[in-house]
């Protein structure tokens, strides 16, 4: 019997022992789970008609596949993507943020539009929709990038999947990012703030966050082992983060973030104070505490929710008729103090953790008037060392 293979992605044609041909082929889905897959077969009197025949079949397969995937609604591949894609390859808080987006915005919008109805004109009217106002409202430019970043992602992989031929939001422009200059505390309303929140439970942890710049989930994930005293250093390698379900640790955001940082030798012994007091916790609702490790905690070591964090911060200034903060403004301060101390940048970026120094520059820079201050003081010294003051009298 005669058995030849043809080139990869040809199948496979041989002689069956009447005489005849065969020849076979395995085709699937790229939406079905690996190990699905469909085999085609066809027949002929000689090895040309039974590779011909095999090859029409398998086109014909292929135009019916994307004909069906081409008439899939954009609601429908939302989810398949987000389910087969996106639930293994993101973090949970990343998951449920992509699927508000969809809910919200993406599938109401769009979500009854065929994959191939989509166009850039289509998908650019639907950004520029999200932008007017209605009920008093309109999304940032922000939000709708988010909204593009995800609805982007998801038409290449329909790409990837041959479903349709070009990804639509390629040829879309969503509106720039608009830059808005942070109004930071001055020197007396921080002092303010930091005498205040003396007088919090969490104080060490409002310290903490103003003078390392960790971020909110950073400083609730840290366990006591992540502190060495003897070196005055906190390392970082995970985040506490709200879901809908409640609080879990997850990764730390981006491979930056995983860093270890140096605090003062005053901080540190704070965190030894709290060491001690939880310790007294500890003994004193030993019946039913909680032992999880965590630097901060409630009396009976349940976790901190990063929420109640935010939410007792932003009480905390308006008992004391501060200006409105974010608790993320702490992060913003801590970075802008230490620009305007002449701190290298790049070590600022190592110390937040930022991805890129391009992210430290952007989002810091424009909020630093006093380095612009700082400038102009080092060019007129440079000056009056170079130049000689000159005779006030002419000609």
């Amino acid at each position: 019997m005669n058995n030849t293979r043809n080139p990869k992605g040809a199948g496979t044609i041989y002689q069956r022992k009447d005489g005849s041909f065969c020849g076979q082929c395995t085709v699937s889905s790229p939406s079905e789970p690996c190990g699905k897959a469909k085999r085609i077969t066809s027949y002929g009197k000689t090895k040309k008609e039974a590779f011909e025949k095999l090859m029409q079949k398998k086109k014909q397969w292929e135009q019916e596949q994307n004909n069906f995937n081409g008439e899939m609604l954009l609601s429908i591949w939302m989810q398949d993507w987000m389910n087969k894609w996106m639930k293994n390859s993101v973090r949970n808080k990343t998951w449920e943020s992509y699927d508000s987006l969809i809910r919200c915005h993406i599938e109401p919008g769009l979500g009854y539009y065929t994959l191939n109805h989509l166009t850039p004109t289509l998908i650019q009217n639907f950004y520029m929709s999200k932008t007017e106002i209605k009920e008093g409202k309109r999304l940032s430019p922000r939000s709708i990038r988010y909204i593009h970043s995800v609805l982007s992602k998801s038409l290449k992989q329909a790409v990837l999947c041959k479903y349709i031929s070009d990804n639509p939001a390629k040829g879309t422009t969503p509106p720039k990012h608009e830059y808005k200059e942070r109004i930071l505390p001055n020197d007396e309303q921080i002092a303010l703030l930091l005498q205040i929140i003396q007088q919090e439970r969490f104080y060490p942890l409002f310290l903490l966050a103003y003078a390392s710049g960790l971020r909110r989930g950073e400083i609730v994930g840290l366990k006591w082992g992540d502190i060495n005293y003897e070196s005055r250093t906190i390392s970082i390698s995970r985040s506490l983060v709200t879901t809908s379900t409640g609080v879990e640790l997850s990764e730390p955001k981006t491979k930056q973030s995983k860093r270890t940082i140096m605090i003062s030798q005053s901080v540190m012994e704070e965190l030894k104070r709290w060491k001690w007091s939880q310790k007294r916790e500890e003994w004193e609702n030993k019946e039913y505490y909680v032992h999880n490790d965590f630097v901060f905690c409630w009396e009976d070591g349940r976790v901190v929710n990063p929420s109640y964090i935010s939410h007792r911060f932003t009480r905390i200034l308006k008992k004391a008729k501060l200006p409105h903060l974010r608790f993320h403004d702490l992060r913003h301060i801590h970075a802008t103090e230490l620009l305007v101390d002449g701190i290298n940048p790049k070590v600022v970026q190592n110390r937040l953790g930022h991805a890129s120094i391009n992210m430290t520059y952007d989002v810091y820079t424009q909020c630093v008037p006093q380095l612009q201050q700082a400038v102009v003081d080092a060019i007129e010294c440079r000056l009056n060392s170079a130049i000689q003051p000159r005779n006030n009298k002419t000609g």
